[in-house]
């Protein structure tokens, strides 16, 4: 059967996504001149699953889990820095760091040299 177009998922599917998510939050507190910690990390993750699955439970808006997990991050870290300009930088950084799983872009050559047109679809902001 050959399908008219290939839609992939972004996250975890082409996109290494703990990397995606590691080097902004690091670059964002950075331009906050503030010095990343390792253990910031999983606090991160950890605020950002609890946010998402509120998320989808409609318990909050797409602009509430922007600003509320990095307020939670600012408020459990004790950060002097607003944290609205903290998930914006975080956003602006995550824009520009795409990092791929490594089988993801011969698999997405091949079948581009095979013809098919290929969409990537995400659930994320």
């Amino acid at each position: 059967m050959n399908y008219p177009f290939l839609f992939f998922d972004a996250d975890n599917t082409i996109f290494d996504f703990a990397k995606a998510e590691a080097m902004p939050l690091k670059r964002a507190l950075f331009r906050q001149k503030i010095e990343f910690q390792t253990a910031w990390l999983d606090l991160y993750r950890e605020i950002n699953v609890a946010v998402w699955r509120a998320y989808e439970a409609g318990e909050l808006k797409t602009e509430q889990v922007k600003r509320k997990r990095f307020s939670d991050l600012v408020e459990q870290l004790e950060l002097a820095i607003d944290p609205e300009q903290l998930s914006q930088e975080y956003l602006d950084e995550l824009s520009r760091c795409a990092p791929l799983l490594d089988p993801a872009e011969s698999v997405l050559d091949q079948l581009h040299q095979r013809g098919h047109h290929m969409l990537i679809i995400t659930n994320g902001i």
